[in-house]
């Protein structure tokens, strides 16, 4: 019973892949990025990105929002992996090194959200 407990307390994010089902924990995604009906799922601990079959916006659903940000409509960020945010250009370097473009309509509440919470 405690084992279903900490799972239900600490529930990972369930995502569809070519060969079954992927659990992935918040901490470990740093990104997503859409690719036509796919999603390109960056993690820490893996240098490929996992292709899952759920579109981007599905994934954007399911996602805490205390997390992650949807910063483009081809990416949703995980906050905790920004590096840098250079504000010419709108660009936001994760930890992995990967370029992530923000959304010209999305600079300013990216500013507020971001920079509020620190």
């Amino acid at each position: 019973m405690e084992k279903l407990t900490n799972f239900l307390l600490f529930k990972p994010l369930i995502l569809k892949t070519i060969v079954g089902y992927e659990f992935f924990e918040c901490h470990e995604i740093i990104r997503f990025e859409a690719d036509r009906k796919f999603t390109l799922v960056f993690i820490t601990n893996k240098f490929e990105p996992v292709i899952a079959l759920n579109n981007i916006s599905t994934i954007n659903a399911m996602l805490p929002i205390s997390e992650f940000y949807r910063c483009h409509r081809s990416h949703i960020i995980n906050v905790r992996h920004i590096k840098k945010f250079y504000i010419k250009g709108h660009q936001l370097i994760m930890i992995n090194g990967n370029e992530v473009p923000v959304a010209e309509d999305k600079v300013r509440q990216f500013k507020e959200t971001i920079f509020g919470a620190i």
